[in-house]
């Protein structure tokens, strides 16, 4: 689990209806249901991470909600969030929870697959630039940047 100084700090705004869910399905306080919504949104299981019958029951209240365009499961509850703003939150399936947990510990393993293959480019970059100070900068500016450019992003 996460420390406090892992999480990145968004802007998530949590409506009434969702702090009464959360006092009524899992007896959290406001300030609980807004650090648990933080931690769903940044490192929540995402509806695209999902396959089998857990994708098809994503899917379900997906198109169930219209206007929630971001669901997240975090350990045994989901998330509804429409854009930054948590809207309601209910417990996820008894049959589904073995499910989230694979596909969480997949999420989590290729997350780490990529953070090290990242560290192993720029170590790399670093060795092969060692000798030029002036050169190296801009050479490893380049392709640090053609690295963003697909999509992999490093985390402190």
């Amino acid at each position: 689990m996460n420390s406090n100084s892992d999480i990145q700090q968004f802007s998530i705004f949590v409506t009434k209806h969702a702090c009464k869910r959360a006092r009524k399905r899992y007896r959290w306080n406001s300030d609980t249901l807004k650090r648990m919504a933080i931690k769903a949104f940044d490192t929540g299981l995402r509806r695209n991470n999902t396959a089998g019958y857990l994708k098809i029951y994503l899917d379900k209240k997906f198109e169930k909600y219209e206007r929630a365009n971001n669901l997240r499961v975090y350990g045994e509850t989901v998330f509804v969030f429409v854009h930054n703003h948590l809207v309601t939150v209910w417990t996820l399936p008894v049959q589904l929870r073995p499910l989230a947990k694979v596909f969480r510990l997949k999420y989590e393993k290729s997350k780490m697959a990529v953070k090290s293959n990242c560290a192993v480019a720029v170590s790399f970059m670093l060795l092969k630039f060692k000798e030029t100070p002036a050169y190296f900068s801009e050479e490893i500016y380049q392709n640090v940047s053609a690295v963003f450019d697909y999509g992999i992003t490093f985390c402190a």
